[in-house]
């Protein structure tokens, strides 16, 4: 169900700037059944860094690590979809997805542990997710790739014919990516509005634990599911960083998250056998 950065489960730069879980399952699906869709979300991870400037100058930066621009979660991308989504339901207790988005692709499985005959779901769920697509601009040029993979245990609780109540809890592993934005730089132009001028890319080792909450409503042949994503970072190495764009020298010298929550909102068509 969930996914980094990674989508329901990426980040867009050139529309917008969280960088979010990429997802590919959720709701439970009966066998025969595929549902393609898109994926809206926004990310929020608190983060501080501090930053040494040319003249010696040392500047504490606070702002929001799970995005491109160390931004607020408020961005364009709200509008713009982050990904394409597909998951198919291949047999009565396997199934499989995939997703492509703005600064990521991943693919995942997911097995069902219960009687597929029963209204109750629960699944163990793997997937992972490298690189990313887009833009150019606010990649780096040293910087290795970020990746993730995923190991969750998933529950969808029917709550009647058209409602469920789903949940996932487990671990992430990878080298993921974060953004800071070096305010105290003067900018090279006040029309790179949406560029990631004087930002820090920043890219960290993490071992989290993931969760997740929310709710799936279809209605024949279309679906919706909106789901909470919470983590907490519960290890991590020693960041790297390169400033993109920067129109002055500084060094980056420490960075510091210890949790972050996505909200995303998955619609999609459902295809192939209805009850």
């Amino acid at each position: 169900m969930l996914r980094t950065g990674a989508c329901l489960w990426a980040s867009v730069g050139a529309v917008g700037c969280a960088i979010t879980p990429q997802p590919v399952f959720g709701s439970a699906m009966a066998a025969g059944q595929v549902a393609p869709g898109a994926a809206w979300g926004t990310s929020l991870g608190p983060s501080r860094a501090r930053v040494v400037a040319a003249n010696g100058t040392v500047h504490e930066i606070r702002g929001n690590g799970d995005s491109i621009h160390g931004d607020p979660p408020l961005h364009p991308g709200l509008v713009v979809p982050l990904c394409a989504v597909v998951r198919a339901a291949v047999s009565p207790r396997l199934d499989l997805g995939s997703h492509v988005g703005w600064y990521g692709a991943g693919v995942g499985t997911r097995v069902r542990l219960t009687d597929p005959a029963a209204p109750h779901a629960a699944y163990i769920t793997a997937d992972g997710q490298v690189g990313y697509a887009l833009p150019h601009d606010d990649r780096s040029s040293r910087l290795g790739v970020p990746y993730v993979g995923r190991l969750l245990q998933e529950t969808a609780v029917s709550l009647g014919r058209h409602w469920q109540l789903l949940g996932a809890l487990g671990l992430s592993a990878g080298y993921r990516r974060h953004g800071v934005l070096a305010r105290f730089m003067e900018p090279a132009s006040i029309d790179n509005v949406l560029g990631a001028e004087n930002t820090f890319a920043v890219l960290r080792p993490e071992l989290r634990l993931e969760g997740g909450l929310g709710g799936y409503f279809t209605a024949r042949r279309f679906g919706v599911q909106a789901m909470v994503v919470p983590y907490l970072v519960l290890a991590h190495g020693r960041p790297t960083a390169e400033c993109l764009h920067c129109t002055e020298a500084a060094r980056f010298e420490a960075f510091r998250q210890s949790w972050g929550v996505t909200v995303l909102l998955n619609p999609f068509a459902l295809l192939g056998p209805i009850d």
